[in-house]
This record gives C-alpha cells, structure tokens and sequence, in this order.
C-alpha cells in the first residue's frame, strides 16, 4: 500500500478552497430551486404584465447563472481530482498547473457569486412589490 504522499502548503491551500467552492456550487443549486419555486408561484399569480415579464426575464437569467454554475462546477470538480491523484502518488505535482487552474476557478467563483448575489436582489425586490 503506498504511503499518501504530503502536499506543498500551497496545495493543500487550493484544495481547502476548492472544497469550499464545491460547497458553495451545491448551496447555489439548492438556491436556484427555490428560486424557480419562487418564480413560477409569482408568474402563476401575477395579473401585471410588467410585473410577469420581470419575472420572466430574471428566469432566463436564472437558467443562464446555473448553466454557468455548471461549468464552474465541472472546473472544480477537475482541480479536486487533478490533487487527489497528487495525493494518492499517481502524478507528481505539478504547482504551476494547479495554481493556474485555481486562479481561473477564483476570478470564476467571484464573478458567479457576483451575479448570483444581484438576482437574488432583483428577485426578491421584485416579488416584494407584487
């Protein structure tokens, strides 16, 4: 049986925060349901026209963020595996490449959380005044 072979700091840093990443991904699918719970009760009850294409758009909006959300995912899900086989010995570590990886995931994580953050705001100052 091979020993686990020990991460650089810094690795072990990136995973710590992948994970969190990975944490918060799952936490904006649960949200995102909601969301589209949310939606469709008001699209249902609305009789404002204004009020329903609003509503309407932040959906598309919504589909968008999760397709996005997605691919965030997929990216997260590689730099976890791309340190797991560091750690079970079956690549060498390659710093460069993972810390690459996780500069791109961390301008990514930003932007979403970002975006996710202003239509949870519009969507909720929207169904506020229906």
């Amino acid at each position: 049986m091979k020993t686990p072979v020990k991460l650089s700091s810094k690795t072990s840093q990136y995973y710590v925060i992948a994970e969190r990443w990975a944490s918060d991904l799952d936490f904006f699918k649960v949200e995102s349901n909601f969301f589209h719970h949310l939606l469709d009760k008001y699209v249902n009850s609305s009789s404002s026209k204004m009020h329903l294409e609003k509503l309407k758009k932040l959906g598309r909006e919504l589909k968008v963020l999760e397709e996005e959300r997605q691919k965030v995912e997929i990216l997260v899900d590689e730099l976890r595996s791309k340190i797991a086989l560091v750690v079970e010995d079956k690549v060498h570590e390659n710093q460069e490449e993972i810390e690459s990886s996780h500069t791109t995931l961390e301008l990514l994580m930003v932007e979403l959380t970002k975006q996710y953050r202003e239509l949870k705001r519009e969507l909720f100052k929207t169904v506020e005044n229906l």
